[in-house]
């Protein structure tokens, strides 16, 4: 099948995983999740890039590391903006 349906399942596995163990350990973990989803995608998709991808298909591997990129630039800053609010209160 689509080797970026198999990512999806692995990163909503992952996600709940860390939601789980969130809830456990503490709060201030929970924002930090779609940051750390992003870097596991980005990871994931440059391996296929590298590894598995043919001919034109890494051209389409670029820009969606590009988009995972960003994504998980505004996660962090999101999380880290998050943060900062919380500690002035």
């Amino acid at each position: 099948m689509n080797l970026y349906f198999f990512l999806s399942i692995g990163i909503l596995i992952i996600a709940v995983f860390l939601y789980k163990i969130s809830q456990k350990k503490s709060k201030t973990l929970f924002k930090y999740i779609p940051a750390v989803l992003f870097a596991i995608s980005i990871a994931f998709v440059y391996l296929k890039m590298l590894f598995i991808s043919k001919r034109y298909e890494a051209i389409t591997d670029i820009i969606v590391l590009m988009l995972l990129a960003v994504g998980l630039g505004s996660a962090l800053l999101t999380a880290i903006i998050i943060e900062m609010i919380n500690k002035r209160k």
